[in-house]
């Protein structure tokens, strides 16, 4: 059965998840597109499997108790679960990779992919604060504070044996705090009243009331990337 990634017990990694310099890229390129239709299949697939084994078992019990072949439509959905089986194989197969050998395996495929897309798209609305600095160039008591929160939870989403799912869940649909106060240096112009005071508590709650004054004020930027931001010179 899929996993949700919401509290369950970690699995040991499987070796065709752990070569090195992988990471199921190839996989993902396939399906990052089309993640919750890959998903579907595959548990539509796991449910038609257990109704096939109830047809089976039951034509099983047929044949040995009355000497009645199994049923035509029996042999029909037996191939029909061939067919999308072979497709979903087909789709999950890379040249790095063998084709999962079962079932089970293509929804641990699946789940990784969701782990990983989740996992970057959480990272990427974190990019930029470690390089956020004063107005002057300067690192601010208020920058250091934001670095030091954005790498905490950057730790945090990264973790492998137990990533914290509601961050990454936060950073995804822009709820986090971090989130709102990049959104408040980089597009506040484009928040709407509402938002801008939602973002605005939202910094105040978390970091106080001197982060997000600096904020509101301008007093703080996100530097190039090839910059400087660090105050040392």
């Amino acid at each position: 059965m899929l996993t949700s990634g919401n509290g369950a017990s970690p699995a040991a990694v499987p070796l065709w998840a752990s070569k090195a310099g992988i990471q199921l890229r190839q996989v993902e390129s396939l399906v990052n597109d089309n993640l919750s239709l890959l998903t579907n299949r595959v548990r539509t697939l796991q449910e038609r499997r257990e109704t096939l084994v109830t047809s089976l078992r039951r034509a099983a019990a047929d044949l040995r108790t009355h000497g009645r072949a199994p049923a035509e439509t029996v042999r029909t959905e037996l191939e029909e679960f061939h067919r999308e089986w072979e497709s979903l194989v087909a789709d999950l197969e890379t040249h790095e990779l063998e084709p999962p050998a079962d079932l089970e395996e293509a929804a641990a495929r699946v789940d990784e992919v969701q782990r990983q897309s989740r996992t970057e798209s959480a990272l990427e609305a974190l990019e930029g604060l470690d390089r956020i600095c004063g107005d002057d160039g300067e690192l601010t008591p208020a920058a250091m504070e934001i670095r030091s929160a954005a790498e905490s939870v950057r730790a945090g989403v990264t973790n492998e044996e137990f990533p914290d799912t509601s961050a990454i869940e936060a950073l995804q649909t822009g709820r986090h705090p971090l989130v709102m106060l990049r959104r408040l240096l980089e597009e506040e112009e484009a928040l709407s009243d509402d938002d801008w005071e939602e973002a605005v508590e939202s910094i105040r709650n978390q970091f106080g009331r001197g982060v997000a004054t600096a904020v509101v004020r301008r007093r703080l930027t996100i530097a190039p990337e090839s910059g400087s931001a660090d105050g040392d010179g």
